[in-house]
């Protein structure tokens, strides 16, 4: 497995001939013309990115950026978790993508063998969304009322988990309930660029 490193949350994942781009943001201003690169990403070496697939984690412009989609050189499919409502699906589509819903916890096998597995941010638990009352419907069916997730890529025994915007709490909380604390993590990737939560951080022993 290999990663290379592009800007803030976007990076190029390759298992074998398997290339995935996550969350692409490489064009300068968003949030109306607020957040900037530093250095920024040539526009001519945007043109030449390699990828089969394109992951984006949520909705938000740091992790999918319109202006970014709409200058990759291939419009490939994209991978996504299946929230509850279609809201990042439309958006995508109506940028002119093919959109591959994966569900909660269900590893979308690729070709060579490798997997991408996307994870709900929160699983539903009414103590980290601040639901007292309890889950709603469509909680109770799709299992989540969360706007972010976090994936993990496995290939050759090797397993890369991003955490995105995921905050601790509910990070911690899916990555135990799922047993992801049993894997042998080789990369572990948490929060990105200058713009992030401090100090909602992640403590390490």
């Amino acid at each position: 497995m290999i990663v290379t490193h592009l800007q803030s949350s976007t990076q190029i994942v390759e298992m074998g001939e398997i290339r995935v781009l996550t969350d692409p943001w490489l064009t300068e201003g968003e949030y109306y013309g607020s957040w900037y690169h530093y250095p920024p990403f040539a526009e001519s070496e945007l043109s030449l990115l390699q990828y089969d697939y394109i992951y984006v984690s949520h909705i938000h412009p740091d992790h999918l950026s319109e202006a970014t989609l709409n200058k990759l050189p291939y419009k490939k499919p994209i991978l996504i978790h299946k929230y509850s409502s279609p809201f990042l699906k439309r958006k995508l589509e109506l940028l002119g993508f093919e959109v591959i819903e994966l569900n909660n916890t269900t590893p979308y096998k690729f070709k060579n063998g490798s997997q991408l597995t996307i994870y709900a941010a929160d699983n539903c638990n009414p103590e980290l969304c601040s639901k007292f009352l309890g889950c709603g419907h469509i909680e109770t069916k799709f299992g989540s009322t969360q706007i972010d997730s976090l994936a993990l890529f496995s290939h050759g025994g090797k397993h890369l988990l991003n955490l995105n915007d995921c905050p601790y709490e509910l990070a911690s909380h899916t990555i135990l309930k799922n047993g992801l604390d049993q894997l042998d993590i080789d990369l572990l990737m948490v929060g990105y660029a200058g713009a992030g939560p401090y100090p909602q951080c992640f403590q390490f022993d």
